[in-house]
């Protein structure tokens, strides 16, 4: 600060506003800084940027946000200067920056064209921060002044990102199929991308012809590049699956996977991709997808890009779900739905009510179950999301079987295997199948039992999915008579051995004890519903739970009561415990869930009174499913 300069703030310092220290200025508090510039005329606040933009370097980030404060009309230099920011933002994953550095640019933009671009660029930007709505209007805006078609189809390209996310599937799908015919000639790539996520929209619509059709669109543009030919393949082969050709479909979509290096190991790694995870979902390897799941969310959220969130947490809760993580499931799920909200993407929202309403079911949470699944379904029928409502109905199925409301169950699971949808996609019209069979047994309907259970061994004979033998054996055990029953029940738990899923394990050993105690074998039977119980407790899963020890003592069993455990964290503190189970300092915590230090210490502090532990290593052993 020069002798001049700091004469003229002698008024400011007299009245206590700043000091001044070996040359610097300090203001007394932020917001009497805010309430100067505010107070200050337009004119005293430009010349004030555009003298502090002299002491800058020319066309630097500094330079070109000061000047671009100070303009009063168009000024392409300045505007070049901040797309330049922006691009620089958005390489370093600096997405919200970035977009407020193009839509500045766009503003100072002399020709329309380089506004549109600039307006492209900041929604893209915006989109991967998370900022929904302000994505879709620079759009608007960047449609308005696009006249090169190249440029209006990116702009569509995009567009249909966001009505997907939004929840216009068959929307997004039209906007998407007529991008990739009009970028296919000069940008394939991109063409491709637009093909694969046009897949995608059809699926959310139930539209298994409208996939094939997309997908073969997207296998034409491959075979003029090969490089391409992995994306077909996956996309060809989801839309196989999805039609009923499970086995050529699951090899399409193997090949694809193994052609494709896991996330951040390819070049062309790109933040919207969650290709690699869907894949291994629908091949049954919920595992290894649990995995994958876990290290993208972790570079998704060290990236900034929050605006592919809500879909990744959609998939990994769905994935954890079916492996018996239900804390992780319900953490996520809870998450997902607070970002749908807060980030303007609804249409994640069906699936994931309905994620929440299957654990409160499990749980026998009455309340819960019933509120989720009633929103599940309404959302999904705003959507025309037909697939999400199949998993709200399989929840209030399995609600109604825990509590022995067996003819409602029945109803229930009938609505959702009789659904000619995804015969070929592992998913509720499948796995509600076994229940469906359970149900009709118990009701004494035994030759209608055995005709579904024929239709689900014919489903799963073509689905890649090892719980799948497993649960063939248990359905041929529930409807055969004789000792042919145990032969069945005993080859179901051969099949369950190392199944990811316990809950299911202990469903087949409550089934196989009730079998036994049937033919007079107590013995036998007190020690598989011992095993089952000890598992539903693990979980908390309440009604299975109390089926096991009503039958533990018809059987003669004494029974001790056990404590739950990991179930009573409420959501946030669940959030905190898994990433702390994993081995995450608290500091990483904090970047992972954008958490003060102190919040993430307060919940430890109370994570660890619930559990009983004292340090990461007992939590890990302490949560279910783990």
């Amino acid at each position: 600060m020069t002798g001049d300069t700091q004469s003229c703030a002698e008024p400011a310092t007299d009245a206590g506003l700043v000091t001044i220290e070996h040359g610097r200025l300090s203001w007394r508090h932020p917001l009497v800084r805010s309430a100067v510039y505010h107070g200050a005329s337009a004119a005293d606040r430009g010349a004030a940027h555009r003298a502090v933009a002299v002491g800058l370097p020319e066309g630097g980030p500094g330079w070109a946000w000061h000047r671009a404060a100070a303009a009063d009309g168009p000024d392409e230099q300045v505007a070049a200067a901040l797309e330049r920011v922006a691009a620089d933002g958005s390489r370093r994953a600096g997405f919200a920056t970035a977009a407020r550095a193009a839509e500045q640019a766009a503003g100072l933009s002399v020709r329309r064209q380089d506004a549109a671009r600039r307006r492209l660029a900041a929604a893209d930007a915006a989109w991967l921060a998370g900022d929904t709505g302000r994505a879709e209007r620079l759009l608007d805006e960047a449609l308005a002044d696009a006249d090169q078609d190249e440029l209006r189809s990116r702009v569509l390209h995009l567009r249909g990102h966001t009505e997907y996310a939004v929840g216009h599937a068959r929307r997004a799908a039209e906007l998407l199929v007529a991008a990739a015919a009009s970028l296919a000639p000069d940008d394939p790539d991109a063409a491709a991308d637009a093909l694969a996520h046009a897949a995608l929209a059809r699926w959310w619509n139930a539209d298994p012809d409208g996939m094939t059709a997309v997908a073969g669109r997207l296998r034409a543009l491959a075979a003029a590049h090969p490089h391409l030919m992995p994306s077909a393949d996956f996309y060809a082969g989801l839309a196989a699956m999805f039609a009923g050709d499970a086995g050529e479909g699951a090899a399409l979509v193997e090949r694809a996977l193994t052609a494709v290096p896991p996330a951040g190991q390819s070049a062309r790694d790109d933040p919207r991709s969650v290709q690699r995870l869907a894949g291994l979902g629908w091949l049954g390897r919920t595992s290894e997808g649990h995995d994958v799941g876990i290290r993208r969310m972790r570079t998704l959220r060290t990236q900034g890009a929050l605006g592919m969130l809500p879909r990744l947490l959609r998939i990994t809760a769905s994935q954890d779900l079916d492996d018996d993580r239900w804390p992780e499931a319900v953490a996520e799920a809870a998450e997902a739905l607070e970002l749908c909200e807060e980030l303007g993407q609804p249409a994640h929202r069906p699936e994931v009510l309905g994620i929440l309403a299957t654990v409160a079911a499990f749980r026998g949470d009455a309340v819960s179950c019933r509120a989720d699944a009633k929103a599940a379904l309404a959302a999904a029928e705003r959507h025309g999301q037909r697939w999400a409502r199949l998993i709200a109905l399989r929840a209030c199925g399995l609600l109604a079987l825990g509590q022995g409301d067996l003819a409602a169950a029945a109803s229930l699971f009938e609505q959702v295997v009789t659904v000619r949808l995804a015969r070929g996609l592992r998913g509720p019209t499948v796995v509600s199948l076994p229940d469906l069979v359970e149900v009709l047994v118990r009701l004494g309907q035994r030759g209608e039992a055995a005709s579904w259970a024929a239709e689900f061994e014919r489903r799963v004979a073509e689905v890649v999915d090892p719980r799948a033998p497993a649960l063939v054996a248990r359905c041929r055990a529930l409807v055969a008579t004789g000792l042919e029953a145990g032969t069945a029940y005993r080859l179901a738990l051969r099949h369950h051995q190392g199944e990811p899923d316990m809950f299911v394990v202990a469903r087949t050993r409550l089934l196989y004890g009730e079998w036994l105690r049937r033919q007079g074998e107590r013995r036998s039977a007190r020690s598989e519903f011992g095993a089952a119980l000890e598992i539903f407790e693990k979980y908390g899963a309440a009604p299975w739970a109390e089926r096991a020890r009503g039958e533990l003592r018809a059987s003669g069993a004494v029974l001790r009561s056990r404590p739950q455990t990991g179930l009573e964290l409420t959501e946030a503190e669940l959030r905190v415990a898994l990433l702390a189970a994993d081995g995450l300092t608290n500091r990483e915590i904090c970047g992972q869930l954008y958490l003060s230090s102190k919040t993430v210490e307060f919940h430890l502090g109370r994570i660890y009174r619930k559990l009983g532990v004292r340090g990461r290593t007992e939590l890990a052993r302490k949560l279910p499913g783990r």
